[in-house]
Formats: structure tokens, sequence, C-alpha cells
């Protein structure tokens, strides 16, 4: 018999009608009609991968990768095919795309590397002297630098300021504990989470973590209030999720839950919102929102357009709720199976729901309603825009560097301000934003009316 299939086999079959020999296996449903000689592929289409991540290009949305149960990392190019670019149990991976060249980062049970379109892989998994061994690969990249890599490893958290060449142990683990995930703030590239498998008892976060003198670095532990007893004893719990607040600095969400390396799993959904200073429970009532019905809950998304939008994947399903007093709704039209990831895209405005069983799904967001002031004189460098501004009356905003700005996003430029681009303005691949909208005052009699204006001193938009 060739060898034209998966090798993990779960399920055969025989139609004696047609003498054509099925099988399931873990990459798949493959069919035979010469009695095994040779094997079709039936996979694609059907919807049914077991996903462990999803991840995107934030320049062109439709670059898509995502890692696999044993059917390693795989990437969706240019023309819509899913290409298998790393083998082994696929973890995370996230498609870097520029104008001048696309790279995806990958991590299996194989390792952690960088590989091409074309097959070409870099492995450049830490040693184990540094980082410890582990089964799965954690880390995050710096979306304006991407380069630039934090991995979380059994001994610690490491960085990489090359795609992995080197590696720098950054925050060892406290004796006992074992590294777990890392969370970089996309909307503040200088904090970032650490967790430990231990869960409430390892939550750590630095608001310093792009500095290069390691010593000067100083970090906060988290310790949630959770009142889960069994028995006597506290619950032991994993942290599927910490999600950044993008519209207050220092805060963030917590969710808890989901079983892994053996500790039990909460028996109740748990979502805890850290304010910077206290601790507040989103979940609902006690034993969890009845809408969630006691779903575990294993991932959070903020919507950067909407403040207090939160989306949370489940043990079944997708949630949305607005703000803490409000009621968790269900998202309709996705199958109910485990999310294993969320990823909300900030430019393209689009929620993308990694599924165990089920393949992957998405979804538009609605359009962005929050409207934020800007007053004074105010110089914004490198930033992104996921909201609609107002320049208010007299002010001027100078946007130097490269700017990023989210889909159907408007800014408003009010009489007499002014918006000075000093640098590039960027939008997402097919996301395309409302551009200015300069006002005028009208004169009367004599007097002459007021214009708002926008001034370019280099290239309005790419």
């Amino acid at each position: 018999m060739t060898k034209d299939y998966h090798d993990d086999l779960h399920w055969i079959s025989f139609d004696p009608h047609r003498q054509e020999l099925y099988i399931a296996t873990d990459g798949g449903i493959n069919r035979s009609v010469d009695g095994g000689q040779s094997w079709e592929d039936l996979t694609n289409g059907i919807g049914v991968a077991n996903m462990y991540n999803v991840g995107s290009s934030m320049t062109r949305p439709g670059h898509l990768s995502y890692g696999g149960f044993d059917t390693g990392n795989v990437w969706r190019d240019p023309l819509g095919i899913w290409r298998q670019v790393f083998f082994g149990d696929g973890f995370k991976s996230i498609p870097v795309v520029n104008d001048s060249s696309i790279y995806i980062y990958c991590s299996s049970s194989s390792g952690f590397g960088v590989t091409d379109p074309n097959g070409k892989t870099s492995y450049l998994t830490p040693n184990g002297a540094i980082g410890g061994r582990q089964w799965k690969k954690h880390y995050s990249i710096d979306p304006r630098q991407p380069e630039l890599v934090y991995y979380a490893a059994q001994k610690g958290l490491i960085r990489s300021w090359n795609s992995g060449v080197e590696w720098e142990m950054v925050w060892p683990v406290p004796e006992g504990g074992e590294g777990w995930e890392a969370y970089l703030n996309r909307y503040n590239t200088n904090e970032l989470y650490f967790t430990s498998i231990s869960g409430v008892k390892g939550i750590w976060k630095t608001n310093d973590i792009r500095n290069e003198r390691i010593k000067d670095m100083k970090w906060e532990e988290l310790h949630p209030w959770l009142s889960a007893y069994e028995g006597g004893e506290e619950i032991k719990m994993t942290v599927t999720d910490v999600e950044p607040d993008p519209f207050q600095p220092g805060a963030c969400w917590i969710s808890f839950g989901k079983l892994e390396s053996g500790f039990k799993a909460y028996p109740h959904p748990k979502v805890i919102y850290f304010n910077g200073s206290g601790y507040e429970d989103w979940t609902g009532l006690f034993e969890g929102d009845p809408s969630l019905k006691n779903r575990k809950v294993t991932e959070v998304e903020a919507d950067p357009g909407h403040p207090g939008r939160i989306y949370v994947g489940t043990s079944s399903g997708v949630f949305v709720k607005e703000g803490r007093g409000g009621i968790w709704k269900e998202e309709r039209g996705i199958p109910y199976a485990e999310v294993s990831e969320l990823e909300l895209h900030p430019f393209a405005r689009v929620l993308r729901a990694a599924t165990f069983g089920r393949g992957l799904w998405e979804m538009d967001l609605p359009q962005v309603s929050e409207e934020i002031k800007v007053r004074g004189n105010q110089q914004w460098t490198n930033r992104s825009i996921y909201t609609n501004l107002v320049v208010k009356k007299g002010s001027v905003l100078a946007l130097k560097g490269k700017t990023w700005i989210a889909k159907e996003v408007q800014i408003r430029v009010e009489p007499g301000a002014k918006v000075i681009v000093q640098g590039e303005l960027y939008r997402s691949e097919d996301s395309d934003w409302r551009g200015f909208k300069v006002e005028s005052s009208k004169g009367f009699l004599f007097f002459k009316g007021k214009t708002g204006e926008v001034e370019s001193r280099s290239v309005i938009e790419r």
C-alpha cells in the first residue's frame, strides 16, 4: 500500500457497490478506487480542521496561517490555496508580509522557526540550556518590528531581536514554576504579560519589555481574586488568555478555566478585568452568566473601535458583551465547537475564530462609532488609529512616522483646526478608510469664515 495519507488512521470504511475504500486520519479524508494502491485527498473544502490558532498579516489580512493538530503549520497563499509549511503538532503561526517579501513564523512539536512560501525553513528553536524543554511553543512578535520575538520558554521569558537567530533570557520563572505564554500589548508594545502554567499564581507584567538593559526592567505580579475551592483546597487554574484594554493603559482582561498539563479545569467560566489597581468580575453571576451556560472561556478579544466591547471564545461558540454591566450575547452562524483562538484584525475590522474540529470562521465587525476628540497641539509618532477622530477648533495634530488607520475610520477637522502629515498613512489591503472631512464655518457680512486644514509634507496614503 502506498503512503499518500497521514500516518494517524482513525477510521476505515469500504463501499462494496462502488468498490471504494475510505479512511479518516488526523490529516482529513482519503479515498482509494484501486484497493489502496493510490489515494485521493477529499479534505479540501469540508471544513473539519483541528486548529490551535489563526494568524494573519497586519498589512494584508487575506494572508492567513494556522497551527493544526498533528498537521503542522498551514499558510494560505495569495491565490487562496492552503499549503503546509511546517511539520509536527502545529501551534502558533503568524505570516509577515511586506512589499518585498513573505515569511511565516511557525511553532510546532518540531520546534520554532521561520519559513518562506517555497518551504525553505530555518529552525531557530532556543537552546534547551537557555529556555528548557517544552512540548508547546508560545511566542509573540512586535507588529511594528516583526523581527523582535518574545518566546515563552519553560525556564522563563526569552527574547530575540533578530527573528530567533540569537536569544537572551529576560525574566526567569520563579522556582517551581513553568513558563507558558507571552502576551504583547499591540496597542503599547512596551507592555507584555507573561504567564506560568501554575495559572493564578503566575502572571507577570512589565511596561518596559523593549529595554535593552534587562536588569533595569521592572516587573509586577498580578493576583486576581478568585474564590474557587474544592474540598477545602484552592483549585489550580490556568490562564487561557490575557487581553490588554485598548482604551485604558495598564488594564487588561484575564480568562481562566482551560484544562492544561493535568491541572483541573475551572468548573465555571471566569473573566476578570484588571483596571490597573484592582480586579472586577466580568463573568456575570457567581457561576457564570446564564447566557454562557457554564461554557469554559478560552479566548478574549477587545474591540479597539468600541470601548468596553469584548468577544470571548468558549468551549462552544463565540459571545460578545458590551461593558461590565452588559449581558453575554451569542454570535450566530458559527458551529458549536471549541474555539481554540480568536483573532480580531484591528485594521480590516474582522473577527476570526479557529475551532477544534470545524475549521476557520470569520465575521465582519460593526462599523466604528467611537469618536475621540483631539485638543491642543499634539504630535503622534508611529501611531495606529482605530476610532474616528475629531480635531477640535484651534488644535493642531501632527502625524509623524508611519500612521496605520483602520477600516471605515474618518478624521474630522473642525474649522480653525489643522492636521499635518509628516510621514506616511497606511491602511491594510482592501480596508479603505473614509479619509479627512475638512469642515468650514460660514462668515457673516465682512467676517470671513474659517476652514479646517490638512497639510501633507510627505506621502498621504499607502
